[in-house]
């Protein structure tokens, strides 16, 4: 005699299969085809994982350091940073901090040749870029280029 699936008790049902071996946050989805895969559907959506914290620099060519308050656990991942009109005379080297220390590769250079409003420049941080939650992260701009100019700067957090 056999016995439908679906007429087993819930307390007497298997797991799906592979569930032994499926990796962590992935659901089964089924195909349809009386089969199925295991699928983070978190990574199926664009930038799912991703918080965006913004400061801005009143003038990226006076140097100051400026903190953004963080509300999760993360890594950054990228920092962006938009100049508002033209820069004169020098780079400006802007670059980031978390309680004191340097973030590995976080250094974004704005040249002044070619900068223009609307110019954007970036920097992809590979390390010591772990920001745990209710932390600020400071921006510092070294104010080495001429002509007042605001920046913005957009830093990505890779959600944790």
């Amino acid at each position: 005699m056999s016995i439908q699936h679906k007429d087993i008790p819930d307390g007497k049902r298997h797991e799906p299969k592979g569930a032994s071996t499926a990796a962590a946050n992935t659901v089964y989805v089924a195909n349809g085809s009386g089969s199925g895969n295991w699928i983070n559907q978190t990574a199926l959506i664009n930038n799912g994982n991703y918080v965006t914290l913004n400061v801005s620099i009143p003038d990226i060519s006076t140097a100051g350091s400026y903190f953004v308050a963080n509300p999760i656990l993360g890594r950054i991942s990228a920092i962006l940073v938009t100049i508002d009109n033209a820069i004169t005379a020098a780079n400006a080297i802007v670059s980031a901090k978390i309680n004191g220390v340097a973030v590995t590769g976080s250094t974004v250079t704005v040249t002044f040749t070619g900068s223009a409003a609307g110019s954007v420049y970036t920097s992809a941080p590979s390390g010591a870029n772990t920001v745990t939650a209710n932390n600020a992260i400071e921006i510092l701009t070294d104010g080495g280029s001429t002509t007042t100019a605001r920046a913005n700067v957009t830093i990505v957090m890779d959600v944790t």
